[in-house]
This record gives structure tokens, sequence and C-alpha cells, in this order.
């Protein structure tokens, strides 16, 4: 999913707003922050890796890793109680460019692919609350389906290797959180940490777990 299919959501969402803003306990709001991977999500091949070499199987893929990226998304709450709160959602999360070596027997040097990688949660959870005033602190538990998407940028022409360019995957995950709430009335600021493992389920054979972590400022609107 490209980043203005997810924005192009987000945007809905909001012009969505004030309908919704109409019902008794309901906020919407924006977030963004900072995303940091584990060393696996720049693993962009699912399967496994004796299936992306050549016929002879001559060549080996070695990952670098990468960096913290950052995310964006919006997420709409809904009041279950004075201290739980059900929410959906979606974030995309850009994770910076990293190299891929591959090392081929045939040839006298490695040759290296820049890969660059997304993953887009839609994600649905609850928000339980310790105490909630002026300032309110919770945890939180969510399931989300995460589109996985890469992008490989590589000069293999005439080499012979089996590697998709564009590799993408669909997987279910969880995540776990907590969060703090400082409500000024109209809007209400937010703090929050989560922890997402995002191929609980429907993974390939060998596929190695994935997971990332979000640590970002919202915007409610109340």
């Amino acid at each position: 999913m490209s980043r203005f299919i997810a924005l192009f959501f987000m945007l809905a969402a909001f012009f969505q707003y004030n309908k919704l803003s109409a019902a008794d306990g309901v906020q919407f709001g924006i977030r963004a922050g900072l995303s940091t991977p584990s060393d696996k999500v720049g693993d962009v091949y699912n399967k496994n890796t004796a299936s992306l070499l050549d016929e002879d199987g001559l060549a080996s893929l070695v990952n670098d890793g990468m960096g913290a990226g950052y995310f964006v998304g919006m997420r709409v709450k809904v009041a279950m109680s004075d201290y739980a709160d059900f929410y959906g959602g979606l974030s995309w999360n850009k994770f910076p460019e990293n190299e891929i070596t591959v090392k081929h027997e045939s040839l006298d040097f490695d040759v290296k692919l820049l890969s660059s990688t997304n993953i887009v949660p839609i994600n649905a959870g609850m928000q339980l609350y310790l105490f909630r005033s002026l300032i309110g602190v919770y945890g939180l538990g969510e399931l989300s389906y995460n589109y996985i998407s890469s992008s490989i940028d590589y000069p293999l022409e005439g080499i012979g290797l089996q590697l998709s360019k564009s590799p993408a995957d669909s997987r279910i995950g969880f995540g776990l959180g907590a969060g703090v709430d400082l409500n000024l009335k109209l809007i209400t600021l937010n703090l929050e940490a989560k922890y997402s493992y995002a191929n609980l389920l429907l993974k390939s054979d060998n596929e190695e777990k994935k997971s990332f972590f979000q640590l970002g400022l919202a915007l409610y609107f109340n």
C-alpha cells in the first residue's frame, strides 16, 4: 500500500470527524512519531532463502539491518466506560533504506541491493485506564492486520537470481503499550509507547519474527 492510499484513508476519516463528534464519547486523533524496527524487518523476502537463489544455489543474502524510521496515523476512540475505550485506526510506518549484500560464487565482487520497507497496520483494541481526570494513564492491547511492502533497487541483470523487486505480504499481529493523556477540554494531548509484533499469524515457513516499537505524540479532538 503506498503512502498516498494510507493518507487518503486518514484524510477521509478526518472529514468524517464532524459526523462522529456528534456522538457522545467519540474522539478522533492524529498521531506521529518515531518507529524503530527489529533487525528482521529489513528481511524483505519472507520465503525460505534457498528459493530466492539461482538454480545452482550459488548466492546468499546478507542483510545489514536498518535504523529508526517514523510513522503517521489516525485513531478513533469510543468510550465504553469511565475507564475503558475501544479504538480503531491505522498508521504508516516508513523505515529508511538499508543494504542487502548478494554474495555470488560466480562473481569476483558482492552486489549491493538497496531496500526500503513500509508497514501499514490496521488495528483495533482497548485502552484501559488506571485513572482518568485532567491526566489519564492507560495500558492498551490490540490486534492488527499488517500490510508489509518493500521496494528493491539492484543491478543484477544477467546474473540469474530470482528476486522480486517489490515483495509484499499481509500478516496478522498484535500490539501492547501504555500512554498518558492530558485533557485540555477542547483537545487532548497524548504520549504513547507501543510494541507491535507484525507477523504472528499467516507467515511463511522459516519466516523470522518482525516487530517494531513506536513512540509518538497524538492530538485528539474532544
